[in-house]
């Protein structure tokens, strides 16, 4: 769970300097975010309802974090994988798949 999550905070991050360049939206959702945005190649700013500008296109939303998730999702779908063995797949001849081995215990990195 831990390394799925850190997975998306990557992708965000990868999206967030995606939209930064030319052409793309920006996602502002405080003022520090809103000045960066009006100051960047952005073409448009997806901002909360407060905010207006004399220099960029506005989607003005209620929740400007939420929104750009949508959009992104949208536009950038995540892709989706057959289960199974790939066709070109190659594997030892009398090879055998085992479980890993567990005490049954979840591990933690907090001390007890």
């Amino acid at each position: 769970m831990v390394k799925w999550l850190a997975m998306r905070q990557q992708r965000s991050k990868a999206l967030l300097r995606r939209q930064r360049q030319a052409g793309r939206p920006h996602f502002a959702e405080n003022e520090d975010y809103f000045a960066r945005a009006e100051q960047s190649a952005a073409t448009a700013i997806i901002a909360d309802e407060r905010f207006k500008s004399a220099k960029k296109i506005l989607i003005r939303v209620p929740d400007a974090r939420i929104a750009f998730a949508k959009a992104m999702a949208l536009f950038f779908p995540e892709r989706t994988y057959t289960a199974g063995i790939h066709p070109t797949a190659v594997m030892q001849r009398a090879q055998k798949w085992t479980p890993p081995r567990t005490s049954g215990r979840i591990a933690s990195s907090a001390s007890a």
